[in-house]
């Protein structure tokens, strides 16, 4: 292992050394640079490949520093995001208030009132754009690690990540009936895409956006 300076800050290289031809170096989403190198690879020449990779390294680390930005936590303590919007959270012993709304505050008397909160959303949009646009399938609301929504055809089931929730509404949208489409079309073939665009016809845009949210545990 070596260490390395890049834009003033400091970064472990972690270097393996294989039976290889060439020099290969990795960096992924943590930042993590590790180096694969032939058995003989001298340690100036591995200096010098980080050397010529600077800036592609430069890039890469700025861009994995904006991704954790957008990192989706659904709840964190005192703060929750909703339909694209900041709340703070405040907990209440009214048995008035299960969940309100008032500005940008979330009173709720349990979080039990807030999990119910959201899932009842996914679902009822989720059932309301099936019967917008000829469908019939049962919607349930899960917890996934990478990805957002998926469709089981045979059940006619659509499952939503129920971390939808943080996200703006025209992103659940586009989630849902990109898995409304799968049941028509079980695969991302041209004609699925086809049939996305009838239902979604800015679906390349929301595609890429939906990419600077990342999903966490």
């Amino acid at each position: 292992m070596i260490k390395i300076k890049i834009n003033q800050e400091e970064y472990f290289v972690t270097i393996t050394k294989k039976r290889i031809k060439n020099i290969n170096l990795r960096i992924d989403e943590q930042n993590r640079i590790s180096i694969s190198c032939p058995l003989r690879t001298k340690e100036q020449d591995i200096m010098t490949f980080i050397d010529h990779h600077q800036e592609w390294l430069t890039k890469r680390i700025l861009k994995n520093n904006k991704m954790k930005q957008n990192v989706i936590h659904l709840q964190d303590e005192k703060v929750v995001y909703l339909l694209g919007k900041e709340y703070q959270m405040v907990a209440t012993k009214s048995p008035e208030k299960h969940l309100q709304i008032e500005d940008d505050v979330i009173f709720f008397a349990s979080k039990k009132s807030f999990y119910s909160f959201y899932h009842d959303y996914l679902i009822h949009r989720g059932k309301q754009l099936c019967e917008e646009n000829g469908q019939q399938a049962t919607i349930k609301v899960k917890k996934y690690k990478s990805r957002w929504g998926c469709c089981k055809v045979r059940t006619k089931e659509i499952i939503l990540n129920e971390k939808l929730i943080a996200l703006p509404t025209d992103f659940i949208d586009y989630v849902i009936v990109h898995e409304i489409s799968h049941l028509s079309v079980p695969n991302h073939s041209p004609s699925f895409y086809k049939t996305l665009s009838l239902l979604c016809p800015e679906h390349k845009k929301y595609k890429k956006e939906i990419k600077k949210y990342r999903l966490t545990n």
